[in-house]
């Protein structure tokens, strides 16, 4: 992994509320979705602040609050690759302890949901999505302490799983690529989803 250049913790959040746009966490009126990537596209900062306010009216503003507020904020480059993905680790939470028996690591994750799909429909589709080359990649959002240690996904574990099994196991060419964009998040202070 490498970064590509420092941003802001606006540029954080409005990537973070784009990725969670088009996921379940969001309202299920298509208008007001569409109205809402279009304020967080727009590039005007007072529309994509009300983009991000919708955002969490609907969903995580609590989680995206508890990152820690000495975190340094860039964009980086993630390879598609067993090492880089072997440093994954999901949030430690209820669903995704579950699917990788208690070890966080995203690849058990990506291991288990493979072999039972019927377990969780949403990480389901969005395999299907990425096998289709359907999956939206902006907003895939990372957390550490260091750039060389483990990181933490704080957002997109279910397109983190369908890389891996698509594009790392697979090594498909539906994304044609092998990196891929994402906001990378590095503090010394401890987060309370890990």
């Amino acid at each position: 992994m490498h970064i590509i250049k420092k941003i802001t913790k606006h540029e954080m959040e409005r990537r973070f509320a784009i990725g969670e746009v088009y996921s379940y966490y969001f309202c299920p009126d298509e208008l007001y979705r569409k109205e809402t990537l279009n304020f967080l596209t727009s590039g005007d900062y007072a529309l994509e602040r009300l983009g991000i306010q919708r955002h969490w009216e609907w969903s995580r503003r609590d989680f995206v609050n508890s990152l820690p507020n000495d975190t340094e904020w860039s964009l980086a480059q993630l390879r598609l690759s067993e090492d880089e993905f072997a440093r994954l680790r999901t949030v430690n939470d209820g669903g995704w302890i579950s699917y990788t028996d208690g070890s966080l690591r995203l690849v058990d994750a990506a291991i288990f949901l493979q072999a039972n799909v019927h377990v969780d429909q949403r990480v389901a589709a969005v395999i299907s999505a990425c096998n289709q080359g359907q999956c939206e990649m902006c907003g895939i959002t990372l957390f550490g302490h260091t750039l060389e240690g483990q990181l933490t996904i704080v957002e997109g574990h279910s397109r983190l799983v369908a890389l891996y099994l698509n594009s790392v196991q697979k090594q498909s060419t539906t994304l044609c690529t092998e990196e891929i964009e994402v906001v990378l998040g590095i503090s010394c202070s401890k987060w309370r989803s890990i």
